[in-house]
């Protein structure tokens, strides 16, 4: 868990200190793919939970969280992959970044106010039923903006 649990700290540091990460269109897409891999690492993660102890929990400010000027602002997606009749619709990356962060956040906040154990159910609950779309979205987004110039 402390991996995904550094990664998600270094993803609310971005969004609520503006912390400059180098190229943020370089940076952005790793930071996002790294989260999805450890979350996806989160529900297979049977070692023991990180005790209180060793968990060093952040606070988050929502009220702090600014995003810095991004590379571009919509994009269409589709929400389901394998309905070959839905419409794709528009999207705003400020919003995935944002409820990336929200869920994140909340996570850190179940673990101060609750326990370690429950903020990795809930990051990983979260994960599939929430911010994963927003963070597959974003990703796939970014591609096609690097790649399709």
């Amino acid at each position: 868990m402390r991996a995904f649990y550094e990664i998600a700290s270094d993803y609310c540091d971005w969004i609520e200190r503006s912390v400059k990460r180098g190229n943020l269109a370089e940076w952005l897409p790793c930071i996002l793919a790294e989260l999805i891999h450890a979350a996806f690492c989160l529900a297979e993660d049977d070692s023991p939970d990180v005790g209180a102890g060793d968990f060093q929990v952040r606070e988050c400010n929502r009220e702090a969280a600014r995003l810095p000027s991004l590379p571009f602002q919509h994009y269409h997606e589709v929400f389901n992959a394998f309905d070959l009749d839905s419409e794709p619709v528009t999207a705003g990356l400020d919003d995935d970044l944002y409820d990336i962060y929200d869920d994140l956040a909340e996570g850190f906040k179940i673990a101060k106010q609750v326990s370690p154990a429950e903020a990795k159910r809930y990051w990983s609950q979260s994960f599939r039923i929430h911010w994963g779309e927003h963070a597959t979205g974003a990703l796939r987004a970014l591609y096609c903006a690097h790649w399709n110039k």
